[in-house]
């Protein structure tokens, strides 16, 4: 009997060890669950760091954000080893020489990198800082016009994204989780919550009251700009959202830290028109939507961590990417992640290449330009920057593309030659926007530049 009780004794000391280690588990679990979402700007900034290191084991020389003091900045910064000069006074256009002012106007906005911009027209421009704050700025003489921040109303965590809606409100979202719609007059904003962790990008419908947002929580959200009310939420992924973009027909593609590809329609988000996995090629670090000629849809571009390009196309039923190009690969076999994919539909300027062109950057600082007709096959290459490129954008048959070390460097996409460089901002360039008239530049050191391109 004796025994009986003594073993009867330990069994229950033992499932009372059991019950409460695994209570105590439990509540450890729950409190490293908070603690992920409420510091999740560390995990963000972990993971920066992570990035950065990296490249710097890859060679790639990236300089980090920093506070940046009001000092003076470059101007017409010449590129170690690149000879830059105007084209021919015959130009077609007046982007194939310099802006008005290589100078530019400068706008500083903040002691902290910007890390995202958006323009609404050539009177309006808006750029998100890490200090928590958005800046909007007359882009043709530099002047400011708000600073979007109260104690009340605004982010209180790094402004990540940032963009326009249809009606000129501004949309932003932030490492605090939040997406904010801008009140056009008051300082104050409406905020849309429904993510747990950073809004890594967000879109805006430009004839249409829906946005669509992505983010480190591994769902992307359609909203209802008008109603400030979520429409849709979407949680395939099992990696934080790095892109998105849509097109023309309503749908939209998305790709994600975990390697994985999703393409939806806008008109029904319940079952994925697409899904596909590509975890070999690492992580999916840029899409595009392309308008297939002829037939009015879309084929999809995603830009990965190997450095290739794939294109998918829905039309031929494969669970595996229609085209697979390596354009960002250097000469001892090192892959640079194409950070960045633009579509061109400078129809008779490129009259050449059939109208339209892809254009890819990456981080082996090289642009490519790639043919849609031929399996994307590379027909230009830009080897001219000598730092990590940062921003891309296209107008007409011009590329303009900003790097690590300040510098802007203006391409022809015709001849692929390049046309000029400009010493645009003191420290890496984050944010190119380029139209007929005009281009914007932004980046770490808190500042951004208007460059006026027109002939008057």
């Amino acid at each position: 009997m004796v025994f009986v009780k003594k073993s009867s004794k330990v069994g229950v000391l033992v499932v009372f060890l059991v019950w409460s280690k695994q209570f105590h588990f439990f509540n450890f679990y729950v409190d490293f669950e908070k603690g992920k979402m409420r510091n999740n700007h560390k995990s963000n900034d972990d993971y920066m760091e992570r990035m950065f290191r990296a490249y710097e084991s890859m060679g790639i020389d990236v300089k980090r954000p920093e506070n940046v003091s009001s000092t003076t900045r470059r101007i017409s910064q010449k590129l170690q080893g690149a000879n830059f000069s105007i084209s021919e006074a015959n130009a077609s256009t007046q982007w194939r020489v310099s802006p008005r002012d290589p100078r530019g106007v400068l706008y500083k906005a903040s002691d902290r990198p910007i890390m995202c911009l958006s323009v609404y027209d050539e009177n309006e421009a808006v750029v998100g800082s890490s200090d928590h704050a958005l800046y909007t700025f007359d882009p043709s003489t530099g002047r400011k016009k708000r600073r979007l921040y109260t104690k009340r109303h605004g982010h209180r965590e790094w402004v990540t994204c940032c963009t326009y809606t249809s009606t000129g409100e501004i949309l932003s979202g932030g490492m605090d989780s939040k997406i904010c719609v801008w009140d056009r007059k008051a300082l104050r904003c409406d905020e849309m919550l429904g993510h747990r962790g950073s809004v890594s990008t967000l879109l805006s419908g430009k004839n249409c009251d829906i946005a669509i947002s992505g983010s480190y929580d591994r769902t992307i959200r359609v909203w209802n700009v008008k109603s400030r009310k979520e429409m849709a939420k979407i949680s395939k992924h099992k990696g934080p959202i790095l892109c998105m973009d849509w097109s023309r027909d309503s749908s939209m593609i998305c790709g994600s830290r975990d390697g994985k590809i999703s393409i939806f329609d806008l008109n029904d988000t319940r079952k994925p028109l697409g899904f596909f996995d590509c975890e070999r090629a690492g992580h999916v670090t840029s899409v595009a939507t392309f308008q297939a000629q002829g037939s009015g849809k879309s084929v999809y571009l995603t830009g990965h961590q190997d450095g290739c390009v794939r294109l998918w196309d829905l039309r031929t039923k494969k669970k595996s990417a229609v085209v697979k190009r390596a354009c960002h690969i250097s000469a001892d076999g090192r892959a640079g992640a194409v950070g960045k994919i633009v579509c061109s539909n400078a129809h008779s300027e490129l009259e050449h290449l059939g109208g339209n062109v892809i254009v890819t950057a990456g981080a082996d600082s090289s642009i490519c330009v790639l043919d849609p007709r031929s399996s994307l096959k590379p027909c230009i290459r830009f080897s001219h920057h000598k730092d990590f490129i940062y921003s891309l954008a296209c107008v007409g048959s011009i590329a303009v593309s900003g790097s690590g070390d300040g510098n802007v460097l203006i391409h022809d996409l015709r001849n692929g030659k390049l046309l000029y460089g400009i010493g645009a901002n003191q420290h890496a360039v984050r944010c190119v926007v380029a139209r007929k008239e005009f281009m914007v530049t932004a980046g770490d050191d808190g500042s951004a530049l208007c460059f006026n391109y027109s002939s008057s």
